[in-house]
């Protein structure tokens, strides 16, 4: 395990907030961004994602279920900004967004930690993914149009120095698209289910969710690093296919997007940022 600073501010000042999953979840004294320290060392992830994905065709079947909503609004939102182009997605499990943009006319990339998962793509799916970080991937700078964390930053050591890395890789007015997990939303979840199930509740899911963002610290991470925000908005929800379950979260999903309209709050469990170099 790795001890760190916050990523965010550089201070080394953070109060623990909650345990969660076996994991410290700190809040930094500075700047208020939430993580969790100590965290596993690379080949401790390694491990973790190679073990995750040892039933690859299992997880495909429940991606192409799971994530079809997602992805396709997150291209229809990507091609307003960027019809065509190069498109890199980062940490792109078994390739299946890559799949879809690159039939929307995307020349695509990728990069996975994973090796089950990377070996996935690439053979099954033949796309050109790099199996490792994406501070190793080989790939020249100003080679990208578009650059999409789906559901990434939150499980990476340095999210600062990935998306520092990802404006280098972009061409000029390209365009990151981020989404991960709002944790306004999910410890405000965590806390009320424990005082419910009394059980300690694993909420944030911190095992391998390594930093929670709110709406205004992923905006200064990306800001931090160079990037012009246009939007954070509610993230598109995911579908599992529970008719009673899934229309709740629409309703509520929709209720989100008229706070974030009218009063500016991002209430939704899901958050989505565009930018731009």
């Amino acid at each position: 395990m790795l001890h760190r600073a916050c990523c965010l501010c550089d201070a080394d000042d953070a109060r623990l907030l909650m345990i969660d999953d076996g994991q410290r979840v700190v809040r930094c004294s500075r700047c208020g961004f939430i993580y969790c320290n100590p965290i596993p060392t690379l080949e401790e992830l390694q491990d973790y994602y190679a073990t995750s994905y040892r039933d690859v065709d299992g997880w495909w079947q429940t991606f192409r279920h799971d994530r079809f909503y997602v992805f396709r609004e997150g291209l229809k939102e990507i091609r307003r900004y960027c019809a065509s182009g190069t498109l890199l997605d980062v940490g792109c499990s078994l390739g299946l967004f890559l799949s879809w943009a690159r039939q929307a006319g995307f020349e695509t990339a990728g990069v996975e930690l994973s090796p089950p998962a990377a070996r996935f793509a690439r053979e099954r799916l033949g796309l050109n993914v790099h199996c490792g970080t994406l501070q190793n991937a080989p790939f020249a700078p100003a080679t990208f149009d578009v650059v999409t964390f789906w559901d990434v930053l939150e499980h990476v050591a340095d999210p600062l120095g990935d998306v520092r890395r990802t404006r280098e890789l972009l061409k000029p007015g390209g365009l990151l698209v981020v989404r991960v997990p709002n944790v306004g939303f999910h410890l405000l979840r965590t806390r009320l289910l424990r005082l419910i199930r009394r059980d300690g509740f694993t909420g944030l899911d911190a095992r391998n969710h390594l930093n929670h963002f709110t709406a205004r610290t992923l905006r200064a991470l990306l800001e931090r690093a160079g990037f012009r925000v246009l939007k954070v908005k509610p993230g598109t929800l995911n579908i599992y296919g529970n008719l009673p379950k899934d229309a709740v979260k629409f309703v509520y999903w929709h209720v989100a997007r008229i706070f974030k309209w009218t009063f500016g709050v991002d209430i939704g469990n899901i958050l989505e940022a565009y930018a731009v170099k």
